[in-house]
């Protein structure tokens, strides 16, 4: 008999095998280094923009140009 997927979820799965059910955890993502690089680099522009405000905006500029360049390559 197959095994039949009855939950399935981030964290773990409930797979029904010959008339048993089974909790079979999921592998955790790891977290990503680039979202912690990306937060730090938006809270040091919001600093910057806070405390110099020509300096901030033109960073800003910057950022959404580097943004909409990229999306618009790929």
């Amino acid at each position: 008999m197959p095994e039949k997927t009855i939950i399935r979820n981030d964290r773990y799965n409930l797979v029904e095998r010959e008339g048993c059910l089974y909790i079979i955890p999921q592998k955790p993502k790891g977290y990503a280094l680039y979202n912690m690089f990306k937060a730090t680099f938006i809270g040091a522009l919001l600093v910057c923009l806070l405390l110099f405000p020509p300096a901030g905006i033109f960073s800003l500029l910057i950022l959404l140009l580097h943004n909409s360049i990229k999306k618009g390559l790929t």
